[in-house]
């Protein structure tokens, strides 16, 4: 009898581990995609200021900077990541990617890159 408890008990201690485990597996998931609400509100403020900057250089563009705000507002932003939007993925690889090919050929005129 005591043989069987030992089995139970160590089969809910393996069990437990292995849910710890996928637990941890995806929270780093998470966190990896995941944007904070302090980033989501600093990227809000940079745009914010981007949008104005441009704009006095555009009257078109400062007719649809009140829309181009509303879209990228810090609601906006939370609802969107909350229903799976990878912002990192959807908008930082392709930079990434970008400047990366701008860096290769600027280079490529002045060294071999293999």
């Amino acid at each position: 009898m005591a043989n069987a408890y030992d089995a139970i008990i160590n089969d809910l201690v393996q069990d437990r581990a292995e849910a710890i485990r996928i637990a941890q597996a995806y929270k780093t998931e998470v966190d990896r995609i995941e944007i904070s609400d302090d980033d989501i509100n600093h990227l809000h403020n940079t745009i914010e200021k981007l949008i104005r900057i441009f704009g006095k250089y555009s009257a078109e563009f400062t007719e649809t900077a009140d829309q181009i705000n509303a879209l990228i507002s810090v609601d906006t932003l939370k609802a969107i990541q909350l229903l799976g939007f990878n912002y990192k993925e959807a908008i930082g690889e392709p930079l990434t990617r970008i400047c990366a090919n701008a860096i290769q050929k600027s280079l490529s005129g002045k060294i071999a890159i293999n």
